[in-house]
């Protein structure tokens, strides 16, 4: 009787976020659809998010890593990298193409310019984060006198082969 219980409230809870999330992507769907005033482009936006998350997981599967914790995290972190860089790709496609290019050199154009911030940010990000976790780890070393700081190559592989990944699909 108690797992029973303890098991229909949680596909209870699990409906109810399904549905929470179903309503968010629907607002943030209309909010892209009013900032672009267009129907596709927050399409292409919300397209770009799952083929980053297949690229982080086929990264971390190329490498012999494991979907844990911390490459979750950094899963994470690369769909919140893939929607700004995919949102600045599509607002710099529209001025190009306010400036009188055409479709295609547009793109053109913004995939070439916008390629040196995308990979300065996933760089800063994974430098940013091996130092981060360089000092934790010998912080604990020092505490507890054996470091196994392994677990950071989890996150930052997710991240770097899944931008990479998004952006080969993408641009």
């Amino acid at each position: 009787m108690g797992c029973e219980s303890n098991l229909r409230h949680w596909i209870i809870l699990i409906f109810f976020s399904m549905k929470i999330k179903h309503f968010h992507r629907s607002w943030v769907y209309m909010g892209l659809s009013s900032q672009f005033n267009s129907f596709i482009q927050p399409l292409i936006i919300m397209i770009a998010q799952p083929l980053a998350i297949i690229g982080g997981v086929a990264g971390l599967w190329l490498t012999g890593h494991s979907l844990n914790i911390y490459s979750m995290i950094g899963l994470v972190l690369l769909v919140g990298l893939v929607a700004k860089n995919s949102i600045l790709l599509i607002d710099l496609t529209n001025q190009l193409r306010a400036q009188g290019e055409s479709i295609q050199d547009a793109l053109l154009n913004a995939c070439s310019i916008r390629m040196r911030p995308v990979l300065m940010t996933s760089l800063t990000i994974s430098g940013f984060t091996s130092c981060c976790i360089w000092y934790w780890c010998r912080f604990r070393y020092e505490w507890a006198s054996g470091c196994c700081c392994h677990w950071w190559n989890d996150n930052i592989n997710t991240a770097d082969i899944g931008c990479c990944s998004c952006r080969l699909f993408i641009g």
